[in-house]
């Protein structure tokens, strides 16, 4: 899975997947994560689970654009 960071803070995050089947993981990243692509990086998602629902938590730190922070999966249950 992408993230993207338009802003370039190298800062830590927590991804909260939720799952079609009532599951939820937390996957934490550190500012490690930005240093090849300051603007984006890719968080691998383990397969064999449809997601329902992904949502950034940047914790403590500032987010200039917290609206784009969650992302749902349609109606289909897609991944």
């Amino acid at each position: 899975m992408t993230v993207r960071n338009p802003g370039g803070m190298a800062v830590p995050f927590d991804m909260v997947l939720d799952y079609a089947d009532g599951s939820s993981e937390r996957v934490h990243r550190t500012p490690a994560a930005w240093q090849a692509d300051a603007r984006k990086t890719e968080v691998p998602v383990a397969g064999g689970k449809a997601l329902r629902s992904v949502t950034l938590d940047t914790g403590i730190f500032v987010d200039a654009n917290p609206g784009d922070n969650a992302w749902a999966a349609d109606t289909a249950g897609g991944r």
